[in-house]
């Protein structure tokens, strides 16, 4: 009588650890990683663009670019503030707290749109008052600012609508849809900072 085999061993590790999550579990995971994800980029490209403010070599006045780098530094806290939050929210999604979790995505996002909307009019204000480089470099951060609060606000729509898989399809970009976003805005400074 051959002797029965013994069951194999259970999985051990991230693989192991990912499968005993629930998919609510793994939205979590998957909105704090992002949530990390923002804010650092976000710390790398608020240290970039204000180095790149004192570099001095564009057209804007010294109370033009005050108020066009003050209107880009806005958006920028309300994306580390969303990516911030997001962390906490997934910690409520873990926990089931459904309604809360949903809420509290809600009010990460809330105000964001706002904040690009207002960048976008200061651009629109100061366009005819700018040299052509620097009007170059305003209207690409304008284009894209608004691709990057229409991608941000699909991420929350996921998010609070407990779409795990359109979820994880738009996370896979929030890197590069980031450094996009950092890489025009850093320009934009670098353009029309004052000589």
């Amino acid at each position: 009588m051959a002797a029965s085999r013994p069951p194999p061993p259970p999985p051990s590790g991230l693989r192991a650890f990912w499968k005993r999550r629930s998919a609510i579990g793994q939205t979590a995971i998957i909105v704090g990683q992002t949530a990390i994800i923002v804010g650092a980029v976000l710390v790398v490209m608020i240290v970039i663009g204000r180095a790149a403010s004192v570099e001095h070599t564009g057209r804007m006045s010294e109370g033009q670019f005050e108020e066009f780098s003050g209107a880009l530094t806005e958006v920028d806290q309300k994306v580390q503030h969303f990516g911030i939050t997001l962390h906490w929210c997934g910690v409520l999604f873990q926990a089931l707290e459904l309604a809360v979790a949903r809420q509290c995505v809600d009010d990460a996002y809330n105000g964001f749109g706002d904040k690009v909307f207002f960048a976008s009019f200061v651009v629109d204000d100061l366009r005819d008052n700018v040299a052509k480089g620097c009007l170059i470099a305003m209207n690409a951060y304008g284009v894209r600012a608004n691709h990057f609060a229409n991608y941000i606000a699909n991420l929350h729509g996921a998010g609070a609508n407990l779409q795990v898989d359109d979820f994880r399809r738009i996370r896979k970009q929030a890197v590069k849809e980031t450094r996009r976003y950092a890489a025009a805005r850093n320009l934009a400074l670098i353009a029309c900072a004052p000589r």
